[in-house]
């Protein structure tokens, strides 16, 4: 739970009425700690925890929000650091790429969005 955590659940409650935070854990262990820090954080937003042993973020959500069954649209609010030099940039943001562009090619209806965190050194 850190500044980027606050601002994507800030701003993904600002765009909608049901909203729920995803985790991904290898096991039940680290799904246990990742569970007990969100209730520390005092947080008002539900926690899905999803349990992949090989932590797989972009495999794990896919199948969350293939598994979501609504009439509602769902939107998925991705945090995305951009560093202030641009050799950094391959340090980041390759995982919220890779779950944006499967989650555009594999789901209908699913509107993904990014929120651009800038850090500076």
């Amino acid at each position: 739970m850190n500044l980027l955590t606050q601002q994507a659940l800030s701003a993904a409650l600002s765009l909608g009425h049901k909203v729920v935070a995803v985790a991904v854990a290898g096991d039940e262990q680290e799904s246990a700690l990742i569970k007990r820090a969100w209730v520390h954080w005092n947080c008002a937003v539900p926690l899905e925890v999803l349990i992949d042993p090989h932590r797989s973020l972009v495999r794990s959500v896919l199948r969350y929000v293939e598994s979501i069954q609504t009439d509602e649209t769902i939107m998925v609010l991705i945090p995305q650091i951009i560093p202030n030099k641009r050799r950094h940039e391959i340090l980041h943001n390759q995982r919220a790429r890779l779950l944006e562009s499967a989650l555009k090619a594999r789901t209908d209806g699913v509107v993904v969005a990014t929120l651009p965190f800038h850090i500076h050194d």
